[in-house]
């Protein structure tokens, strides 16, 4: 047997969903996270992040939905690029494990100005 046979960590949604968040923060164009579409199972998630994250944990990778609402005259396929580019590194860097999917929604827009 390898050692990595005897090696099995398991790895909350709560700290995943820590990781895609603090993840994008760096990316331009965001205003915040919005809470994902309401679903029965997701009543037993206690975590903060995970009203803003959907995850799906399959044998060695990760899918991932995010709902976020983004800043006015921001590039919507730049800003998704950018946070797919940047959840997949942070997220197989400290874990891994592939990501196989990161599916941005886009569910709102803030027409305010910019914070300077």
């Amino acid at each position: 047997m390898s050692g990595k046979d005897f090696l099995k960590i398991n790895i909350s949604d709560e700290i995943i969903a820590n990781i895609v968040i603090n993840s994008c923060k760096n990316c331009e164009g965001i205003f915040c996270f919005e809470k994902k579409p309401f679903k029965l199972k997701n009543l037993f998630h206690n975590g903060e992040n995970l009203k803003y994250v959907d995850i799906k944990n399959g044998d060695g990778f990760y899918k991932f939905s995010l709902y976020i609402k983004i800043y006015n005259g921001f590039s919507i396929p730049e800003i998704v690029k950018q946070i797919k580019k940047s959840v997949i590194k942070s997220v197989e860097v400290m874990t891994e494990k592939d990501v196989k999917e990161v599916n941005v929604n886009i569910v709102s827009v803030e027409f305010d100005e910019l914070p300077d």
